[in-house]
Parts: structure tokens; C-alpha cells; sequence
């Protein structure tokens, strides 16, 4: 009886690992290189990493909870209150995020831009990874930015809002349900359009 020759096995097998393994270093690259926002609980980055193109999606909730925030003299408001009728853009940061502050003479520009037809709000993530008031108050005032900021030092908003990940910028209607939410480093020429639909120009 003669023996079945073993080689076609083997070579079966090595493909099949072969082909595990590449599937293996698919998987870890994508999860590297998908363009993600900074998680609020990570630990934080020494580097700067590129501006991504940001991930627009609807949000899973349909409109601005009841959330209290602080307003840049320390009094509470109510975050759906701060429109006053009029569009809002809800931009979420903190100042350890590099994305966020990548950004923010961005938002000062769209600021000056649509300011008078948009309510603006800047809101400071007060709580993570050390984020006080006082540090949030010092980089706003030494880079001179003059866009509104709050801050959401009950942690009323980000929960009410499902944020995990900074920076989330939220486009709002007049009538408080939320249009848009745009996760991590907006393109600014993109917002820039956004906010003019918003306002109806």
C-alpha cells in the first residue's frame, strides 16, 4: 500500500495561517488609522496628531437634553436656553485635546463670520483629565479669542449628549432639536457652509 504524499496538506496550511496573519495586521492598521476623536478618559497625547477628515452622522439623540452649564461669570444656564430662538452650534472641547485647540482659531473666524445669526457655544469639558475653569478662562483670554464659552462643570451636558470623544461640534435648530453632529477637527471651509445652511442663507 503506497502513502498519500502529506506536501498538499502542509501547503494548505501554511496558506491558511498565512492568510490569518495578514487578516490579523488588516484589522490592527484600520483601528490605527480611522480618523476617531480624542477619548475624554484616554491618556493624553505629548503630539499633535494631523487634522483628519471629520465624521458627520446624525445624533442618536434627537434633541438638546435638559443640561445646565456655566456661563463665563460663573451663572448657570440652561444649555437649550442659550439660542434664544436663533440656530446654535455646540462645540465641545477641552484644552489638553490637541484636535480642539488645533481648531479653535478656526471657530474664531466662523465666529466673526456668522456670530450674528448663530449662537456660538464653546463649551468647555470641565472635569476631564484635570480640565479646571481657571485653565479653560487663561488659554481662551491669552490667545484673545472672543467667541462665548461655557463651562460644563456638572458633566450635565456631556452625558445628557452621549459625548465620549472630544471634540464633538453639534449644529442646533431654532427649536432646539439637534441637525448635525460632527465628530473630531472640523474642516472649516465645510462648517463654514454648514452654519450658512443652518441660518437659512
Amino acid at each position: 500500500m503506497t502513502e498519500k504524499p502529506h506536501g498538499s496538506k502542509r501547503t494548505v496550511l501554511a496558506i491558511a495561517v498565512a492568510l490569518v496573519a495578514v487578516i490579523a495586521v488588516a484589522i490592527l492598521l484600520y483601528q490605527r488609522l480611522s480618523p476617531t476623536g480624542t477619548p475624554a478618559a484616554a491618556p493624553a497625547s505629548a503630539s499633535r496628531p494631523a487634522a483628519s477628515t471629520p465624521a458627520s452622522t446624525q445624533s442618536s439623540v434627537q434633541k438638546l437634553p435638559q443640561a445646565t452649564v456655566a456661563d463665563s461669570a460663573g451663572a448657570s444656564v440652561e444649555l437649550a436656553s442659550i439660542g434664544e430662538g436663533k440656530p446654535m452650534v455646540v462645540n465641545v472641547w477641552a484644552t489638553w485635546c490637541p484636535n480642539c485647540v488645533d481648531e479653535m482659531d478656526d471657530w474664531q473666524q466662523l465666529y466673526q463670520a456668522h456670530g450674528d445669526k448663530v449662537s456660538f457655544v464653546m463649551l468647555d469639558a470641565t472635569g476631564t483629565r484635570g480640565e479646571t475653569v481657571d485653565r479653560a478662562r487663561a488659554y481662551i483670554d491669552q490667545h484673545g479669542y472672543g467667541f462665548p464659552v461655557y463651562f460644563d462643570t456638572a458633566d450635565s451636558a456631556r452625558t445628557g449628549l452621549g459625548i465620549t470623544a472630544l471634540p464633538t461640534t453639534l449644529l442646533v435648530n431654532p427649536d432646539g432639536t439637534i441637525a448635525q453632529v460632527v465628530l473630531g477637527r472640523i474642516d472649516a471651509q465645510a462648517m463654514d457652509q454648514q452654519l450658512r445652511a443652518l441660518a437659512g442663507e
